[in-house]
């Protein structure tokens, strides 16, 4: 399996991780009534509850600079890791990923 080793931090190359509040979306899917029975000779139902089913979308945005002015980084590496709340989240962006797996990918950009 790859894994990556770390030799220290690289002050040249800066990194800012947010997930702007813009960028962040919930769709409702469905809202389906629950009912449960109240007399099994008559069959009679009442409202018991609702299901409600959303779907999240949760971005990330990365913003990456290359500090130094006279070297540039041939590979540079974002492991990105998906959030495991709700049930979890998938990551979705194709683009400059090298490796995925559930709930983890890796990118490879140039700087």
């Amino acid at each position: 399996d790859d894994q990556l080793i770390n030799y220290g931090l690289d002050s040249t190359v800066s990194i800012l991780r947010t997930t702007p509040l813009a960028l962040q979306e919930v769709h409702t899917e469905s809202i389906d009534i629950i009912y449960s029975e109240v007399d099994k000779v008559n069959l009679n139902v009442a409202p018991n509850g609702i299901d409600l089913q959303q779907i999240y979308i949760k971005r990330t945005r990365y913003l990456i600079k290359n500090n130094s002015l006279d070297h540039s980084v041939d590979k540079f590496y974002i492991d990105h890791v998906a959030d495991p709340s709700l049930g979890g989240y998938l990551v979705t962006t194709q683009t400059n990923c090298i490796k995925s797996v559930m709930g983890f990918s890796r990118f490879e950009l140039k700087l």
